[in-house]
């Protein structure tokens, strides 16, 4: 018979043990899903909210997309005006001056 102390527990994980670090573990469609816990309260409300999720079906979340660094923006734009057969800058000193004011590495 389950108890009302380990029930209470469910998806909650001290790893390694003493070591005061928690999780809240999930499995979800054979795959396990661990999170990482400020402390035991903390990773059982983690706990909750990860099967909560997982009933309204929004679980496993989304991957967050990759922001995009200035320098990776101005070369794709470089290279797409250049198929175009547009010359925005001729030198390459706009470019320079662009990744200086805004941060980046030149790379030709």
């Amino acid at each position: 018979m389950e108890t009302e102390k380990s029930r209470r527990s469910a998806g909650v994980v001290e790893k390694p043990a003493g070591s005061s670090k928690w999780w809240a573990v999930m499995k979800y469609r054979g795959k396990q899903y661990w999170r990482r816990a400020a402390n035991k309260r903390h990773a059982r409300e983690l706990y909750h909210a990860m099967k909560t999720a997982a009933a309204r079906g929004e679980w496993p979340p989304k991957a967050q997309p990759k922001p995009a660094l200035f320098d990776e923006l101005l070369a794709d734009y470089r290279k797409a005006k250049e198929r175009a057969g547009k010359e925005i800058m001729r030198t390459d000193i706009g470019y320079r001056r662009l990744l200086e004011r805004f941060g980046g590495a030149w790379n030709p």
